[in-house]
C-alpha cells in the first residue's frame, strides 16, 4: 500500500526515495506532495477477497504503473549495496 501511495499517487520515483531518507527529507517531501492540488484527492484502493483456501489482497492507485521487469532484474544484493535505506517491500 505504501508503494501505491509513494510511487503511484505521489510520484516519488524509486531512485529518489533513498536520497530523501538519507537527507532526512522524506516526511517533508511526502507532506508536500500530499498537499499538492493534483494529489490531495487521489485514492489508494485495497481490495480483500476471502477464498476457501486463501485470502487475496489487491492494492491499486490512480496512476499508470511502472515497468516491473526493470526492478525484478535487480539482485537482492543490490538492495543492500545500492539502496541500503530504500525501505521497499521488494525483498520481503
Amino acid at each position: 500500500m505504501q508503494n501505491a501511495i509513494e510511487y503511484g499517487n505521489l510520484g516519488i520515483i524509486f531512485e529518489k526515495k533513498p536520497k530523501l531518507l538519507v537527507e532526512g527529507n522524506y516526511q517533508k517531501e511526502m507532506a508536500h506532495r500530499l498537499a499538492l492540488v493534483g494529489n490531495k484527492d487521489k485514492k489508494t484502493i485495497v481490495e480483500i477477497k476471502r477464498c476457501d483456501d486463501r485470502v487475496e489482497i489487491a492494492v491499486s492507485d490512480e496512476e499508470q504503473g511502472f515497468e516491473l521487469c526493470k526492478y525484478l532484474e535487480l539482485a537482492p544484493e543490490a538492495a543492500i549495496t545500492q539502496w541500503p535505506r530504500h525501505c521497499n517491500g521488494k525483498y520481503v
